[in-house]
């Protein structure tokens, strides 16, 4: 079950984008090297990542900016526990993968999904984004 917080995905406006717009259902999807994913996936993948983020990408967006990070003086920045629970949700749902081959233990998502991907997680808390850009360990 989800909770709606400052963020509502729109994943009927990135659906009709994706595969109405852009078309990749018949030009890209089941093809070449992403030949694994095909349409039904795709769709279910962003579900599932929207699902991730509005139980818990989203709700770390309000705690962390008032928990704060911290600082001990000497190099090391803790996060406040919302954003790391956050990250480590992203990780242990292998979302990282997500543009990966699957016989590598990706998903297998074309460029355009994976964007689709990052819109939601950018939505959802955008500060958190920033460090998928770097490396995160729990």
């Amino acid at each position: 079950m989800t909770t709606v917080h400052h963020y509502k995905a729109n994943l009927r406006d990135i659906f009709f984008n994706l595969f109405e717009v852009l078309d990749i259902g018949s030009t890209t999807l089941g093809r070449g090297p992403f030949s694994t994913m095909d349409e039904a996936t795709a769709r279910e993948a962003l579900s599932g990542l929207r699902d991730m983020v509005d139980d818990v990408w989203s709700p770390s967006f309000a705690s962390g900016d008032r928990e704060t990070a911290t600082f001990d003086g000497k190099g090391n920045v803790t996060l406040p526990p919302s954003v790391r629970k956050a990250l480590a949700a992203f990780y242990e749902g292998g979302w990282n993968n997500l543009e990966l081959p699957e016989h590598l233990g990706g998903f297998g998502a074309p460029p355009s999904v994976a964007w689709a991907g990052f819109e939601l997680l950018a939505g959802g808390n955008a500060s958190a984004c920033f460090y998928l850009l770097g490396i995160f360990h729990a």
